[in-house]
């Protein structure tokens, strides 16, 4: 952790777009677990949207993940914080 004020917004961000899915994902379960229950408010688009929230938001996760990686990475080979790939030392 880089200890920048500004990292704090892309860890929030991050939060919430984990906790949302979950919630999506949670509306699954509960419907199939309590059928009986009484549903007091209507999901729209039930199953297809929620399905498609959820998958959209793993590929933003996974594509934005990509970049920041690689950022993170030239940053830290930079700094010197990074070691290059070490060659492997021969066992006797």
């Amino acid at each position: 952790m880089s200890g920048r004020h500004t990292d704090l917004p892309d860890y929030v961000i991050f939060a919430v777009l984990l906790f949302y899915t979950l919630t999506m994902a949670g509306l699954f379960a509960l419907r199939r677990s309590r059928q009986e229950m009484n549903k007091p408010y209507l999901a729209f688009g039930y199953p297809v949207l929620p399905s498609v929230y959820i998958s959209t938001a793993g590929m933003i996760e996974v594509l934005l993940g990509a970049p920041v990686y690689s950022i993170w990475r030239k940053e830290n080979r930079t700094n010197g914080k990074l070691a290059g790939p070490k060659a492997a030392e021969p066992t006797r």
